[in-house]
């Protein structure tokens, strides 16, 4: 038997206290009777840690051998499970090797492949990140990820829509023998985020600090269907949440439940927000399009804490990681981040009456000296600076949605960098007091212009 026969996954790396714990976590079947993690300084290992199991609720397979019923009651729940292994007492900057071995209840051990990973470090050490968001399966995604991993940052800002459909577990990863389109085969999340083949270093090395967008929904039928989406109680984010179950250890997976969290890395400020839309109507027709979970308003929970949050961080450096883009050229970007409101005009139309963007968050970004915001959703590049705050949209991994000419955003600022003509990522680097950013192109389309591995964007943040 083989470590990949129990587990669905290789280990993966969360935390909110990087610098003095880990957890390293897997995705597994539920024959796995015991799971347990070696880990030390060298590759000899030293320390052991049973593994704390949990049941991941709400992953299915296809119902038939050509796909997916579109009800997602009629297609089988999958018994998932995960081991969480919580390494704690780390030295902030050390190196730490692990290894992760499944028991059966009949004795029968099968050892993973050791990997590594570095605890943050001390506020002025050097550390690299990378960002990403929108994989959602599009095959030149494992091209992209190929090259950023080879970059081996020490985390990741990943800022949502994984996956297309959440409660499918082929979106998540491979399960022998449940059907998969066949262009996405070899292209669930974990698949592609697991790869560590040719110095490739991705989730088994670093820890991702994600944020939930529109399609980690655990029904995406909410998106469709218009009586559904003004239904809270449909809304859930259960699969998501237990997955990355160290950010939201409170496990509050409704409309209302508390969908953010913050973190410090080094001399580092991060926080991870909730904003993502509902998109059944057009933007401007009754009822509009509503921001899920609650608007980062002034007003409301995420908007109080995250204000109260940032001003009491005492970090050189703050970043904020969301779905929803706060700068773009693009359509979808007209509707600011608030809630609609009825068009006194107009019974059939809404409104936006209050921009949290430019009225709240942005006058909050300043004050608070957060230096960059970074969000997808749109699958481009582009870079905006704003009274001194970074909005960065580096999200063309795989396929673009943006608009090069499409309508300015609200503000009426134009983008200091957009790129839409081929695939990029971004990679950015401390050297303990500055941060310096590098945008990778990651593609020549068939216009051939530039290469891969091209820098075509280099900024300095504060």
């Amino acid at each position: 038997m083989k470590y990949l026969d129990l587990a669905y996954t290789k280990p993966y790396l969360m935390s909110l206290n990087p610098g003095r714990e880990m957890d390293v976590a897997i995705l597994g079947r539920p024959e796995i009777a015991r799971a347990f993690a070696e880990f030390g300084a060298s590759p000899a290992l030293g320390r052991a840690l049973d593994g704390e199991r949990f049941d991941i609720r709400g992953l299915r397979t296809p119902a038939r051998g050509d796909g997916y019923d579109p009800v997602p009651e009629n297609n089988p729940e999958l018994p998932v499970v995960q081991f969480v292994f919580h390494l704690t007492g780390l030295t902030p900057g050390e190196r730490v090797f692990y290894r992760v071995t499944l028991e059966t209840a009949d004795g029968t051990r099968v050892e993973g492949g050791i990997y590594d990973f570095r605890a943050a470090p001390e506020a002025g050490q050097p550390f690299t990140f990378a960002l990403m968001s929108d994989l959602q399966l599009f095959r030149p995604c494992d091209h992209t990820i190929h090259q950023l991993g080879r970059r081996a940052p020490d985390f990741i800002l990943f800022a949502g829509d994984m996956i297309n459909v959440a409660w499918h577990v082929g979106d998540w990863f491979t399960v022998p023998g449940a059907w998969q389109p066949e262009k996405m085969i070899g292209m669930s999340f974990f698949d592609i985020m697991q790869r560590d083949d040719d110095g490739v270093r991705l989730m088994q090395y670093a820890p991702v600090f994600p944020c939930p967008g529109n399609h980690e929904t655990d029904d995406n039928r909410v998106e469709g269907n218009r009586q559904w989406a003004l239904e809270f109680d449909r809304y859930s984010w259960r699969i998501y949440m237990q997955i990355w179950r160290a950010y939201y250890p409170d496990g509050e997976y409704g409309w209302h439940g508390k969908h953010w969290y913050s973190l410090d890395y080094a001399n580092m400020h991060i926080d991870s927000l909730m904003v993502v839309r509902c998109n059944p109507w057009d933007p401007y027709e009754a009822p509009g399009t509503i921001l899920r979970g609650g608007e980062p308003g002034p007003d409301t929970p995420q908007g109080r804490w995250l204000a109260e949050d940032l001003r009491a961080s005492k970090s050189r450096f703050k970043w904020v990681v969301m779905h929803w883009h706060m700068m773009n050229r693009g359509d979808d970007t007209q509707p600011l981040l608030c809630q609609p409101a009825p068009d006194p005009a107009d019974p059939a139309r809404v409104i936006y009456p209050v921009d949290n963007a430019g009225r709240f968050l942005h006058p909050l970004f300043a004050e608070t000296g957060v230096c960059a915001v970074n969000y997808g959703h749109s699958h481009v590049y582009e870079r905006y600076l704003i009274d001194g705050v970074n909005y960065i949209e580096a999200a063309y991994m795989g396929v673009k949605y943006g608009k090069p000419d499409g309508q300015v955003n609200p503000s009426g600022v134009y983008p200091v960098n957009q790129q839409h003509d081929f695939r990029s990522y971004l990679i950015v680097s401390c050297d303990g007091e500055h941060l310096r950013a590098k945008a990778y192109q990651a593609s020549v389309e068939p216009n051939g212009y530039g290469y891969e591995g091209r820098v075509f964007d280099c900024f300095d943040i504060r």
